[in-house]
């Protein structure tokens, strides 16, 4: 599914105009990106988080050569689904 499915099926949910749920799920996006670019995390209870966790400097290989290759230290994106979610989804 991607973003416009996704703004099709909410608004089909919620008797709303797709560009309205488009505004609200722009707005949202934008809020967690926010939230991401300060260090911060999103929690939605019962479905997950979103968080931005500092990745330590490393060296790596290139896969084609073999060669070392020094990456340095970044923050990533990551997100952690609730307990809930993960039985959801594995049927349980």
């Amino acid at each position: 599914m991607d973003k416009s499915e996704l703004v099709k099926a909410v608004a089909k949910k919620n008797t709303v105009s797709s560009v309205d749920t488009q505004k609200v799920l722009d707005s949202l996006l934008e809020v967690i990106t926010e939230e991401m670019i300060a260090g911060g995390e999103v929690n939605f209870r019962g479905f997950g988080k979103f968080m931005s966790v500092k990745q330590a400097a490393r060296t790596a290989r290139n896969p084609k050569t073999g060669e070392a290759v020094e990456v340095s230290a970044k923050q990533v994106m990551r997100f952690k689904p609730a307990l809930v979610q993960k039985r959801l989804v594995n049927g349980e």
